[in-house]
């Protein structure tokens, strides 16, 4: 059996207004003070036909991306507008009627769907003035992300220190080198929600570094 989450996108269509809620894990005791938010608080955002509006305004969809080119201005563009294929011995082989297909997202040049994320974060922190030039930015994560910002970073200019668990495997940790990166190693079982964590440190570097900021793909 093949798992395709890597390898497939899901497309919503919006047809009408409404919000989300995402019920995060109660945090531990002390958690305000390291994180500048409460992750157990519902996280409400409004979807429109046109964007989706959070406490930073309304962010707009973005059309469908033309037809590939053959010459590119640099390697952010080109992220996204990755195949998407249809299988046909793998649903046949499951006794699958319906018509199945695979969105190739290890196609993108980071190798993984989260450019996508990575090269939307920094281009709205930039729009909405929270990210400027000379600026570092900081991230905790658990690699993909990392590689993403990783790359954007290093085309737009910025400085990049990705804060990431012991456990996470070598191969990202090269590729984030590599891009240009520092990388921040925590502990394994430290709470999320702890100084010592991924998530905490990242925020304590945050408050100890001027200029610098926590794009923060979980909040």
């Amino acid at each position: 059996m093949f798992i395709l989450y890597q390898y497939t996108e899901l497309f919503i269509s919006l047809t009408q207004r409404k919000t989300t809620q995402i019920k995060m894990p109660k945090p531990s005791e002390g958690q305000d003070e390291i994180m500048p938010y409460d992750p157990a608080a519902k996280n409400e955002c409004i979807w429109h036909e046109d964007g989706i509006e959070d406490h930073f305004g309304l962010h707009k969809f973005r059309p469908y991306p033309p037809p590939q080119k053959k010459i590119f201005e640099d390697i952010l563009a080109t992220v996204g507008n990755t195949p998407l294929v249809k299988l046909n011995k793998i649903p046949q082989s499951m006794g699958i009627e319906c018509d199945v297909y695979a969105k190739c997202e290890f196609l993108n040049p980071g190798g993984s769907v989260k450019d996508r994320i990575a090269v939307r974060m920094v281009e709205m922190a930039e729009a909405t003035g929270r990210l400027k030039p000379g600026m570092k930015i900081i991230e905790p994560t658990s690699g993909n992300t990392g590689i993403g910002l990783a790359l954007v970073a290093a085309v737009k200019g910025y400085e990049c220190i990705i804060v990431m668990p012991e456990r996470m495997s070598q191969e990202k940790i090269a590729t984030i080198k590599a891009l240009g990166a520092k990388i921040v190693r925590t502990k394994d079982d430290a709470a999320y929600d702890s100084e010592e964590s991924h998530i905490g440190m990242a925020f304590k570097m945050h408050k100890e570094m001027k200029n610098s900021i926590v794009l923060d793909q979980v909040c």
